[in-house]
């Protein structure tokens, strides 16, 4: 049997002579396994003389009808066949990805406030259609999200990525706008706020590297105008938090401002000032482009995106 086979004779192994095996087996004939592999019959000749040597067997005689197959080449043919199926299946097949019956884990990498949006109907969308797949999130500094991906840590990024670089492929999900939220008990306004009680008010920000400038600022120095932080924090969803029955303003991503307005006594209002708009993108390295499960989850992130 192919067990057989010694570490040392092993290196003389080449798959090609099990493709060789493969094909006289099928004809009987050196002419007609020339003819089936596009080779002249001369390198058939040799290939079968190199597969003798190397089993130590005839492998095939000469009969009436054509070659004739020797008791050891009947018990290697089903153990040839299943391997070189296996292994044409694995290279070349690519196995279809049945959401119902998968197991697997996928890894997003993101930020707070895209989750709170997306995670919800993502996983009712999981629990109907794919029960045993489970999503893990992370929290993904966007200048990281690159390295993340390379490293396979995550298999899909999901956030604001202006100046995401290298060969990463990208999706654009949807458009959101950064708009104030504030308690206007707390901060004895109304909306909408206007620019003179915008830059009046102390702020909040969020910033992932500790920061305390960003796009506002760059906006607000283009109208002459300037504002003053109170705090720098790391995550989205804390703000809500600590604007409650603070005297302060925050800007935040429309959508996520909504959810916590919804949620608490919170008012939202357009930011007083242009403002660049948030292109929410996906990214995905080149080698999990054509991965079936990650087609897959790649699709459902974009459904769920555009219903949201």
């Amino acid at each position: 049997m192919i067990d057989d086979i010694t570490p040392l004779n092993a290196k003389s192994l080449d798959l090609n002579l099990l493709v060789t095996f493969e094909a006289l087996m099928r004809t009987r004939s050196v002419t007609g396994a020339a003819k089936a592999l596009g080779v002249g019959q001369p390198a058939m000749s040799a290939a079968l003389k190199r597969l003798r040597a190397l089993l130590g067997d005839e492998i095939f005689v000469r009969g009436r009808h054509g070659l004739t197959p020797t008791t050891r080449a009947m018990e290697l043919e089903p153990v040839v066949t299943r391997a070189l199926s296996d292994l044409r299946n694995a290279l070349f097949v690519q196995r279809p990805f049945e959401p119902s019956a998968e197991a697997r884990a996928f890894h997003i990498g993101t930020s707070d406030y895209i989750a709170a949006g997306l995670a919800p109907p993502l996983l009712q969308a999981i629990e109907r259609d794919a029960p045993g797949v489970a999503l893990v999130f992370h929290h993904t500094r966007k200048d990281h999200v690159p390295a993340a991906l390379e490293a396979g840590v995550i298999d899909v990024a999901l956030g604001y990525f202006p100046e995401l670089s290298g060969p990463l492929k990208v999706r654009r999900l949807y458009t959101d706008e950064l708009v104030c939220l504030f308690d206007p008990e707390a901060c004895g306004v109304a909306p909408p706020l206007s620019l003179a009680d915008y830059v009046r008010l102390p702020h909040l920000l969020m910033s992932t590297r500790g920061e305390t400038s960003g796009v506002v600022d760059e906006a607000l120095n283009a109208e002459g105008r300037s504002r003053r932080v109170r705090a720098a924090m790391p995550y989205f969803l804390s703000l809500p938090f600590c604007l409650y029955g603070l005297k302060a303003v925050a800007c935040a991503p429309r959508r996520m401002a909504e959810l916590c307005a919804n949620a608490t006594r919170l008012a939202v209002s357009p930011v007083p000032a242009p403002m660049p708009a948030l292109e929410v993108s996906m990214a995905w390295t080149a080698r999990a482009d054509r991965d079936p499960g990650l087609v897959w989850l790649r699709g459902l992130i974009a459904s769920v995106a555009a219903q949201v």
